[in-house]
């Protein structure tokens, strides 16, 4: 008697699944199974079943299959649906989702599954992290410690080990992030690439260089004085990337270190913006001694820790140039004296304009429109690095921040007492935190075209200092 031989085991990538998720991935896998075989020897399938989520099969025949033969696959999958009576654009999603990320990848590759693998709340954090960080910053070694802290947070159950790898292999994770990293750190061998903690790699820090202009603009189209504002950057040393900048009326301190952090992470949503991540370390020229509660969550949440830089750097050569021919436009009377929020509008066109004159091949145009902000932008880590604008109990479906009414969407909300949050650049929204972790966004139904700055809106100026303070 001949012994039918069973199917390659995939047991590697049920561990940690619920029993439930283990009885659909092994239902979608003998789904896909007789295809596969016409298709992959059963090493091939085997080593596919074996392969960490989210790590690609370099060399073997599902990656033949990916790379070079896509027309072809689809081609087999369609006749094979039709003799099988099969879905085809639902067997053509599995196979690749298996073919791409092994066996994990099956669980959302189509979406009939009345629950996700992973609460919605921790995988926007695991996405954010993947997205933000490089691969050479080891994400995998602490995202899992962070993942349990923001579940036990928000009264969640502790999540599988397997999560960081899921989040990083799910077809719902965004592709062609950045452009490509420097050569040093592309192509550490495969070996080394995650044990060599001393070999750099693109947002290991950024450096804040902070400097007065040198000129004078007026504070606000309200409040018509003239002051002579300090602007503040990020830079990546390693590949030496602009990541973001921030003008300051006042001599920066640690408030405008933290808003130019989450600034410099999320952008207001600039499409154009190029250089995304989340840095680390931020070195800072005066790094605050201490810091509040939600500051301290914001940076466990980014895992981002603060150092000390040399107050000597220069500022980014593209703000130099920039500042140069503004100042000598200005002496000649070319452009009349902006407000400090013109100002800023002005350098980000020229930022945008130098960004796109530098891009010249049809892919890395094709990358920069892809270009999204990264998630999880109104969550703790966001709104824990904004100032405080104290503490207001929520009625009649909203709060009155600063004489400016904002509206929350939760009736739930009502009567609660409630710590806000505000960014001294955009007086558009403001951030209601419940029970110091959860956050809640409320809109200025006044303020819903352009962002505008909060120094445009109130009365007295020292307000926004004291707060920021």
């Amino acid at each position: 008697m001949i012994m039918q031989e069973s199917a390659p085991s995939i047991s590697r990538a049920l561990r940690g699944l619920s029993p439930d998720h283990q009885q659909r991935l092994t239902a979608l896998y003998h789904r896909i199974l007789p295809f596969l075989n016409t298709c992959l020897s059963r090493n091939d399938i085997t080593e596919r079943n074996r392969t960490w989520p989210g790590v690609s099969p370099e060399g073997k025949g599902a990656t033949l299959l990916i790379a070079k033969h896509k027309k072809a696959l689809r081609e087999s999958i369609e006749a094979f649906a039709e003799v099988q009576d099969e879905h085809p654009q639902e067997l053509h999603d599995l196979v690749e989702a298996y073919l791409k990320y092994g066996p994990i990848g099956l669980i959302e590759a189509i979406e009939d599954l009345e629950t996700s693998l992973v609460p919605e709340e921790l995988f926007e954090l695991a996405r954010f992290h993947r997205l933000g960080k490089h691969p050479r910053s080891d994400a995998g070694l602490y995202i899992c410690e962070v993942l349990k802290q923001h579940a036990a947070d928000i009264g969640l159950d502790e999540p599988p080990a397997f999560v960081s790898r899921y989040t990083f292999a799910t077809t719902r994770r965004l592709k062609n992030w950045f452009f490509a990293d420097d050569v040093l750190s592309e192509h550490v061998p495969k070996g080394t690439r995650r044990l060599n903690q001393l070999l750099p790699y693109p947002h290991q820090q950024w450096h804040v260089v902070q400097q007065q202009i040198p000129f004078d603009c007026l504070m606000s189209k309200r409040h018509q004085q003239l002051v002579r504002p300090w602007i503040l950057t990020t830079q990546d040393p390693f590949t030496n990337a602009f990541m973001g900048f921030r003008l300051s009326l006042w001599k920066p301190h640690a408030s405008d270190y933290f808003s130019l952090l989450r600034r410099s992470i999320w952008h207001y949503d600039l499409s154009w913006w190029s250089e995304r991540g989340v840095p680390d370390i931020l070195c800072l020229p005066d790094p605050p001694s201490s810091s509040s509660t939600l500051v301290n969550k914001a940076l466990f949440y980014t895992h981002t820790t603060l150092a000390e830089v040399s107050p000597d750097m220069p500022l980014p050569s593209i703000i130099q140039e920039w500042l140069g021919a503004f100042a000598n436009d200005l002496q000649q009377n070319l452009v009349p004296i902006p407000t400090i929020f013109e100002l800023e509008q002005a350098l980000l066109e020229y930022i945008q304009q130098a960004t796109r004159s530098k891009v010249t091949t049809a892919t890395s145009k094709k990358l920069l429109k892809q270009q999204v902000s990264l998630p999880w932008s109104s969550s703790i880590a966001a709104a824990g690095l904004l100032p405080s604008g104290g503490r207001y109990v929520v009625q009649d479906g909203g709060v009155n921040i600063y004489g400016v009414p904002f509206e929350v969407t939760s009736e739930d909300l009502n009567g609660k007492e409630v710590d806000v949050h505000y960014d001294l650049d955009d007086a558009r929204s403001v951030y209601l935190i419940v029970d110091g972790i959860y956050v809640h966004q409320a809109f200025a139904g006044a303020f819903e075209g352009p962002r505008i700055p909060w120094i445009e809106i109130v009365d007295h100026v020292a307000e926004l200092e004291v707060a920021d303070e």
